[in-house]
């Protein structure tokens, strides 16, 4: 187990004896042990060592071989939660610009005030417990996060792709943040040999707690809302009005967490969409490059148990793509300037004419409203799932 240490850093050994004698007494209630060496090089060593932890250094400027700030540079690449304090008879300008540069907690002249040294010192170790309680909690986060990734990653790896020789699905989605996971949710789910339910939805916010809905959804939308009905009709509408109420029972303390969610039933056999919105951006059909807009959304679901679903019934022709998407591709999710819904179904049109729907197709639309918007990187999560009847 590596001991606390405090290392002093000066070429001139009696230095190194005075500020030793000056700081013992404080060291010894802190619990530090002190350390001397009278090289940047030779300091390096003890804190890559294995015997000691170094939580504060007392380094001069002006040293044979490496300068103090140099060190002060290197300290923060090995042992970033060590706190530097300079102490030096030195004033030139120059000397302080690199001091400042290399971002030292303290700067101290010789001859020294002990007092003012301690003080120093004190506040020096209060940092260090600081950073290290920070750094901890950020590893702490860093980790939550790369298991909501892994837990997101295992619920949309079961997503199976239908394969049927009358339709072909696509699906894709893209992080706004390097988070590695999102609050957006999508699911294809085969009814029988003719029926397919293309769901998309969209948990409002980021983080742990988007992703975890997500989760719920997951969990709860075939067993509670589409198994019981297969041997029935089933209706996009009463499903979203059934899931409504659950969520609300869900969120119930939780007022800010919404979820934006349509449901598209595909019968391949009628040639017909059955469509209902709750508060995502319209699904479109693109049919020989012109773009028809399946409007009738309503309120998120989780804002009232009184949502009225509608549903809009679309007779689809040989050729015709569908298209549903979340809104951090449409322009409410983006503020991008001058971009307009518009703009979004000429991208549609002109990638979903030219490429029957395929991957290449969602590509170029990323790619393209990318464009548009000026960027790199889409401000929200992006879910994108198309369809083509053959």
């Amino acid at each position: 187990m590596k001991q606390a240490a405090i290392l002093l850093v000066d070429d001139e050994p009696e230095i190194l004896n005075s500020v030793y004698r000056s700081i013992r007494k404080w060291s010894i209630q802190a619990g530090l042990h002190i350390l001397t060496v009278e090289s940047a090089e030779a300091a390096e060593q003890i804190v890559q060592s294995e015997d000691w932890e170094v939580r504060i250094t007392i380094t001069d400027q002006r040293m044979p071989g490496k300068q103090g700030d140099e060190f002060v540079v290197r300290l923060r690449e090995i042992e970033p939660d060590a706190v530097p304090i300079v102490l030096t008879g030195y004033t030139d300008a120059a000397d302080i610009e690199k001091l400042l540069n290399s971002e030292i907690f303290a700067y101290i002249l010789k001859p020294w005030n002990t007092e003012r040294l301690i003080l120093e010192l004190s506040k020096a170790l209060k940092m260090y417990h600081l950073k290290v309680r920070e750094r901890k909690a950020r590893q702490h986060i860093e980790q939550e996060l790369k298991m909501g990734a892994l837990f997101q990653k295992a619920l949309q790896h079961n997503v199976v792709t239908p394969r049927n020789k009358d339709i072909d699905f696509f699906v894709d989605g893209q992080c706004a943040s390097k988070l590695n996971f999102s609050g957006d949710y999508y699911d294809i789910i085969e009814l029988d040999n003719n029926r397919y339910l293309a769901l998309v939805g969209d948990v409002a916010g980021h983080g742990l707690n988007t992703a975890f809905m997500g989760g719920i959804l997951k969990s709860i939308i075939y067993p509670e809302f589409i198994k019981p009905f297969l041997a029935s009709t089933f209706s996009p509408s009463r499903f979203l009005h059934g899931l409504n109420s659950r969520i609300l029972a869900i969120t119930e303390n939780l007022p800010d967490m919404l979820v934006s969610f349509s449901a598209a039933l595909i019968d391949v056999r009628t040639r017909t969409l059955n469509y209902s919105n709750a508060g995502l951006p319209p699904a479109v059909v693109v049919r020989d490059g012109k773009v028809s807009i399946l409007e009738n959304r309503t309120m998120p679901l989780g804002t009232s148990p009184k949502l009225q679903f509608e549903e809009r019934k679309f007779v689809l022709e040989k050729g015709d793509c569908c298209v549903f998407y979340t809104d951090g591709l449409h322009p409410s999710g983006n503020s991008g300037e001058g971009f307009t819904e518009q703009n979004l179904f000429s991208v549609f049109s002109n990638a979903f004419s030219s490429c029957h729907s395929d991957a290449r197709c969602h590509e170029t639309v990323f790619a393209h409203t990318k464009k548009l918007l000026h960027t790199d990187s889409f401000e929200d999560d992006v879910t994108l799932l198309s369809c083509v009847l053959k």
